[in-house]
């Protein structure tokens, strides 16, 4: 449920404590613009020319899978990202 990010919880997949409420917790407007900027670049290059999904990337990450007849890219987003572990496990 997409509504427990607004409040405090514990992800699936590392078991780590999420909570908006704690002095902890940094927000992004806390966080340099550099930085954020940096992991987007890092992580997803076409962040800002998709919408939660970069159907080139998956594409390409199919066939070079198909191709090598295992896991050996991934096509996934930031978006995905956050999604699998704030709320999934790590079950494939």
């Amino acid at each position: 449920n997409v509504k427990t990010l607004d409040t405090c919880f514990t992800t699936k997949m590392f078991q780590v404590e999420v909570c908006p409420k704690k002095s902890s917790y940094t927000k992004i407007s806390a966080i340099s613009p550099y930085l954020r900027n940096a992991v987007v670049v890092a992580e997803d290059g076409s962040f800002y020319g998709h919408h939660g999904f970069d159907w080139f990337e998956l594409k390409a990450s199919f066939r070079s899978n198909l191709e090598a007849g295992k896991m050996k890219r991934g096509g996934s987003t930031i978006t995905q990202q956050v999604a699998k572990t704030l709320l999934l496990t790590d079950e494939k």
